[in-house]
């Protein structure tokens, strides 16, 4: 009879202690401070951080295969001249319709960007520097997104 009530009064302390941790869980979470929300401000400067250097040869093989038949590419020596032609609204496609990036030139940000608006061609000069080349990741992520759709 002792050893039945011992399991008993071992069982009901379980589920008080249970409903007690419970209790304590549930009332800290309501008590809590909110995560504060994160404010994200858009840098206006264009920076490292706004370029990812890739191979050349790989560049060219990326924008060959995403806007074939419309892309001739060619370099010089530390040069890489992308030239998208007749190409309506792909050409914009380019440079993500990111205007702010035809504003930049080469000599500042080893890129530059043209379009031709009245011809729908783009020109896009990239500086070539041990084998790579600066490309804006607006580009890149357009180029890599026609590539894989």
């Amino acid at each position: 009879m002792k050893a039945g009530s011992s399991k008993i009064i071992l069982v009901l302390l379980a589920v008080l202690i249970t409903i007690g941790i419970t209790a304590l869980v549930r009332f800290d979470a309501r008590n809590a401070q909110p995560d504060a929300e994160k404010i994200l401000t858009k840098d206006a400067a264009f920076g490292r951080e706004n370029i990812t250097w890739i191979k050349v040869d790989t560049f060219i093989n990326l924008v060959q295969k995403a806007y074939h038949p419309n892309v001739e590419a060619n370099t010089a020596s530390n040069l890489l001249v992308v030239f998208i032609k007749n190409a309506n609204t792909v050409a914009q496609d380019f440079y993500n319709g990111n205007e702010s990036l035809l504003k930049y030139r080469i000599n500042d940000h080893d890129f530059e960007i043209d379009y031709d608006k009245h011809n729908n061609n783009v020109v896009g000069r990239f500086k070539i520097k041990d084998r790579l080349v600066a490309v804006p990741n607006d580009v890149l992520i357009k180029v890599i997104d026609k590539t894989i759709n």
